[in-house]
């Protein structure tokens, strides 16, 4: 079986020989009074992808590139290091195909695909006289999962210095039919008796003329008051 890796669209002349692609496991092991243990399981790790790549200097026979077009390291390098100095997180492709045989005439051979989103972790540069001009790079790439996040509005109740507290004045409901009375005691005003039985002090003028009191100011302690209607 042969396979070609792709990084964001952009195809690794030289197929690593080895690529490891890990998800750490996240299960908690507690021991209990009598020494025995449990494990506590819990959903895996994000996966994460290590290998390492040649990147040629020259144009070999065994190497692959895009539309047939030879590209030096540094193309490759300075595309990586964009996308890690971005934090831009993108597609890593494992594309695996088996090859023909005599018997496989007018069959169609495919394998499964690997498809990742990811973003770099790691990304190393390493120089070896072994590897003459040619550069050897290391990568670790980490799954990256879509995620969003929701915004909530909080209602602030509390009144600010440019808006304080007011006085509400109630709202009373009378019944129909039924009467109201007030029996005046002393200290009382027809304004305050007003404000305080029928939400404004403005309906004295209404509760003097109903009750035959031609000065407001003039009330008795004891006098009754019938403030049905006003």
């Amino acid at each position: 079986m042969s396979y070609l890796v792709y990084l964001n669209k952009i195809l690794l002349p030289v197929t690593p020989g080895e690529i490891s692609i890990h998800a750490p496991g996240k299960n908690e092991t507690f021991e209990l009074i009598d020494g025995s243990e449990v494990n506590i399981l819990r959903a895996p790790g994000l996966e994460e992808i290590t290998f390492d790549f040649l990147l040629p200097q020259v144009r070999y026979p065994f190497a692959v590139y895009q539309r047939n077009q030879f590209r030096t390291a540094e193309y490759y390098i300075k595309k990586l290091t964009e996308l890690r100095a971005t934090k831009t997180p993108f597609q890593f492709i494992l594309s695996r195909y088996v090859p023909k045989t005599e018997a496989d005439k007018g069959k169609i051979n495919t394998s499964f695909n690997t498809n990742i989103k990811v973003a770099i972790e790691d990304l190393q540069q390493n120089e070896s006289a072994d590897n003459g001009v040619d550069i050897m790079m290391s990568i670790v790439l980490k799954a990256y999962p879509d995620y969003g996040t929701k915004t909530f509005k909080i209602q602030n109740d509390v009144a600010t210095p440019e808006e304080p507290d007011r006085p509400v004045e109630p709202t009373l409901v009378q019944l129909p039919n039924q009467r109201r009375t007030y029996t005046v005691k002393s200290g009382d005003s027809l304004w305050a008796i007003c404000a305080r039985e029928l939400g404004s002090g403005s309906k004295c003028m209404a509760a003097a003329k109903k009750n035959g009191i031609a000065d407001p100011d003039l009330i008795q302690p004891g006098q009754v008051l019938d403030l049905t209607g006003v």
